[in-house]
């Protein structure tokens, strides 16, 4: 975004919003470049600090959920999904913000946004590699409030008993990165919506 001090005008791709008139009410960021593990088949957050508290401006708000997450492997049949928490709901399995509906047949546990991608092959390229997940999406809770929330980016694996990590690869080489996250808050006025 784009605008002057004292010019209550922003612009974001072409777009022209007023903060007397609605749209983008307040943005809250959060970068985090701590490095964790993860082995769980149920959604869990990585660290408590990984997340985004907000106060609503508004007791209606919409909010636009935005995470940037690097992610590395320990083993080339290693997947995971990612997803949000939304504190007034709950951070607990069950309680993420986006869930798919389940196939009528199969196996496959229930994602919602590609995290690290397995390869179900021979070979060692996922040890060496990072992933980037962008899980993203327009929520509106159900009980809308003007009370803090704080918002966490959550993550499970898939079936296999692996684990995944946030912020390094799963090799320790000079040709493996280390990386950052991040996670955007975006409170929209609801009229907009």
């Amino acid at each position: 975004m784009s605008g002057t001090v004292g010019d209550n005008t922003a612009r974001a791709s072409g777009v022209i919003a007023s903060a007397s008139g609605g749209g983008v009410l307040q943005v809250k960021t959060t970068y985090y470049t701590a490095q964790h593990t993860l082995n769980s088949a149920t959604w869990a957050v990585f660290d408590n600090a990984f997340a985004v508290t907000i106060t609503p401006t508004a007791s209606n708000s919409t909010f636009w959920l935005d995470a940037n997450v690097s992610l590395g492997a320990s083993h080339q049949d290693y997947c995971s999904s990612l997803n949000f928490f939304d504190s007034q709901v709950g951070t607990s399995d069950g309680d993420e913000i986006f869930t798919p509906t389940a196939v009528s047949s199969g196996s496959r546990p229930l994602g919602a946004f590609p995290g690290c991608l397995g390869n179900a092959q021979i070979g060692n390229w996922n040890h060496n590699a990072m992933f980037y997940g962008r899980p993203s999406g327009l929520y509106t809770p159900a009980s809308n409030n003007g009370s803090a929330r704080t918002f966490y980016v959550c993550a499970k694996r898939g079936g296999a008993d692996l684990t995944g990590s946030l912020n390094y690869g799963g090799t320790d080489a000079t040709y493996v990165f280390a990386g950052v996250s991040n996670i955007t808050v975006f409170e929209i006025a609801n009229s907009i919506i």
